[in-house]
This record gives C-alpha cells, structure tokens and sequence, in this order.
C-alpha cells in the first residue's frame, strides 16, 4: 500500500486574454479589444485597474464602475443628454437637446503593463501595479459602444 501527500498549487496566475464579446443590454458595457485596464479612482484616492467594462452614470452623471468608483480620466455625461457615442479610440460624444452635431465630453484611456501577471488583485476585479508588472503606461482604446437615451 502506497500513502500521497497530494498536491498543492505552486503559483497563481491570472490571464488576461480578450474573451467573447456578449450583447448585455446595458448601455454603458464596454469591452476592450486586445490588451489594456480601464483606469478607475479609489475613493482613497489610488488608481486602480480593471478589465471589468460594466458601466454606469452616478447622480451627477459620471461615468462609474459597479461599485460606485469613478473612471479616470473623469467623465461626465450633460443632464438631458439624448445620445452617447463611444468611438473606438475612446472618444466620448453626446448630442443635447436641440442640438445636431454631437460634442465631445471626454477620452477613455486604458493603462498597459509590460507584465500584467505581476499586478496585485484587490478584488472586485480591480488590480494595483508592483515592482513585477512594472509602471502603467497610458494608451487609448480599442472599445466600441453606441446608445441612445
């Protein structure tokens, strides 16, 4: 009769690879094309990151991660803003009321990591940077979402 021990995990690594993109009917839902986090302000005021895309406007309009932290570079979405355009390079546009041409309110920014394995996981989705993923380099996106109100 032979007695293991078992096995246990050596290292956990987490993979960032692009999944399929989903219809969700949520507005605000963006997905990032290829490599990049969605930059997203802590309330203690650090810079977090995220490949989580669920979005949403708080009470004053700005653009929020499901629990309430605000996407960085801030944006804020006009009170009574009848369109919202996401571009593909990031660029925010709304159209208002009486109004035909649509203006920019604001750029999506993604941060890249020369090692994105080396983040530190917060939770929530959320990472911070460390000596192993090195410095976040700002980037513009590769995302896509049209809605109207």
């Amino acid at each position: 009769m032979q007695l293991g021990l078992g096995t246990k995990p050596v290292s956990n690594e987490i993979i960032f690879t692009q999944g399929s993109f989903q219809t969700t009917g949520n507005p605000l839902d963006l997905v990032i094309q290829g490599n990049g986090f969605f930059q997203i302000h802590l309330s203690s005021g650090e810079t977090a990151y995220t490949r989580a895309g669920q979005f949403q406007l708080d009470n004053n309009g700005n653009i929020v991660d499901s629990s309430g932290n605000m996407l960085e570079p801030q944006i804020a979405i006009p009170s009574g803003t009848q369109t919202i355009t996401i571009a593909t390079d990031g660029t925010v546009s709304v159209t208002l009321p009486n109004q035909t041409a649509a203006q920019v309110v604001g750029q999506i920014q993604l941060a890249n990591f020369p090692n994105p394995a080396g983040l530190n996981g917060l939770g929530s989705n959320l990472y911070s940077p460390t000596d192993a993923s090195g410095r976040p380099q700002s980037a513009y996106p590769a995302v896509r979402k049209e809605w109207e109100l």
